[in-house]
């Protein structure tokens, strides 16, 4: 992830959620400014590093269909737009949250490649990156 990440040249701190209605509801994501005072030391510790880093505007703002969230999309919506979403946005990481709607709209196989498609375009421009499927998704291997 180093030698990706050394090709990133956006601004650091900047986290983009690319995904279905859990990435725009702010179920995912948004309360870790808030979370809880009795987390064990090591997420503590994590959650510290990560609020020190992260910019504002990327807790809760970073949301709604220019920010690449969107209820009831696909990972076929991300792979048509994740390229001006990269563009406009320039973040240093993303998660990709996509899996529910997918599971009765796209197959395994058109999933799988349009999912390894984003992830690559991703890691390509230095993103770090990671994805979050719906557990019944056991898709990509």
């Amino acid at each position: 992830m180093k030698k990706v990440h050394a090709k990133f040249t956006g601004t650091p701190g900047t986290f983009a959620l690319f995904g279905d209605s859990i990435t725009t509801s702010l179920a995912f994501w948004a309360p870790w400014p808030y979370a809880p005072k009795t987390l064990d030391a090591e997420t503590a510790k994590s959650l510290e590093v990560v609020r020190g880093h992260m910019k504002e505007d990327c807790w809760r703002k970073w949301r709604g269909p220019e920010f690449g969230s969107e209820g009831g999309k696909t990972i076929a919506w991300a792979d048509e737009n994740v390229d001006r979403w990269l563009k406009a946005l320039n973040p240093e990481a993303v998660v990709l949250m996509f899996g529910t709607n997918d599971l009765t709209q796209v197959d395994a196989k058109n999933y799988e490649t349009k999912l390894r498609a984003v992830i690559g375009r991703c890691l390509k421009n230095g993103r770090r990156g990671a994805t979050h499927d719906h557990p019944a998704a056991e898709w990509v291997g």
